[in-house]
């Protein structure tokens, strides 16, 4: 027996046999376990999506998505965009001489909505991300960049 349908929620989900077949019909029990589509293809590869945490998978997106073509990791600012190295925390200086901490919801906006806050000496060339990315994939962004101590 084969069945198609469209996941809309991550997680764990219980399945249920919904036509009475016989003696065994309450044994009838499966799970489907619908991943987000990188953990997907981890998964597919061999992998444990179970054991690719936030930061790491923030990591995999961050090289996944070039982001590293523009932001170095090391500490260094390019010519292309600032370090994302020990951003975290940090108080950002803007082009127009206004600043505010690098937390949570800054490193969110900037994915979303980069041109509204661009820091002082770099120009206004990153895309947004908005609607290219899901709700875990921004997520596990925050979650490497605050990784990225100094």
């Amino acid at each position: 027996t084969s069945i198609w349908f469209e996941a809309t929620q991550t997680g764990e989900h219980d399945v249920f046999c919904a036509q009475y077949c016989g003696t065994a019909h309450s044994n009838m029990i499966s799970k489907v376990i619908v991943l987000e589509p990188e953990q997907f293809q981890i998964w597919l590869k061999g992998g444990n999506p179970e054991k690719f945490n936030l930061t790491d998978l923030g990591g995999h997106l961050f090289k996944k998505r070039n982001c590293v073509a523009c932001h170095s990791i090391d500490g260094h600012d390019t010519k292309v965009g600032p370090t994302i190295k020990g951003l975290f925390g940090k108080r950002v200086t803007f082009a127009n001489g206004a600043t505010a901490a690098a937390d949570e919801n800054y490193l969110r906006d900037s994915i979303l909505d980069p041109a509204s806050m661009i820091v002082k000496g770099f120009r206004p060339i990153m895309p947004t991300f908005k609607g290219l990315l899901n709700e875990n994939e921004i997520n596990a962004l925050v979650a490497y960049m605050k990784s990225l101590k100094e």
